[in-house]
């Protein structure tokens, strides 16, 4: 059974949660990447970088992989342990 067709959404609405859907999935994707190559640009393993961080090493492979939403504090803590600003994290220029 159709989750949205229960809801009374049409076409349109169903098209626009799937488009946003996989924008929010390149972006995470996108930070993901980033950050696995912020890490490996300096020799760091997951678990080195999760003593440097504070974040777990299990969160870090969810990250870099995609897979989750990354809270802000974690953005902040691998971004401090990259000697890094927020914004320079968010530049996905590689």
């Amino acid at each position: 059974r159709d989750y949205y067709a229960s809801r009374g959404l049409g076409d349109v609405y169903k098209r626009q949660i799937i488009y946003d859907l996989n924008m929010k999935d390149d972006r995470l994707l996108q930070l993901g990447q980033k950050i696995k190559y912020e890490r490996r640009k300096r020799g760091l393993s997951q678990e080195t970088l999760e003593e440097k961080s504070g974040v777990s090493r299990r969160a870090i492979s969810e990250i870099e992989r995609g897979n989750t939403d990354i809270r802000y504090t974690n953005l902040y803590q691998i971004a401090e342990a990259f000697g890094m600003k927020i914004s320079e994290l968010l530049d996905f220029k590689l």
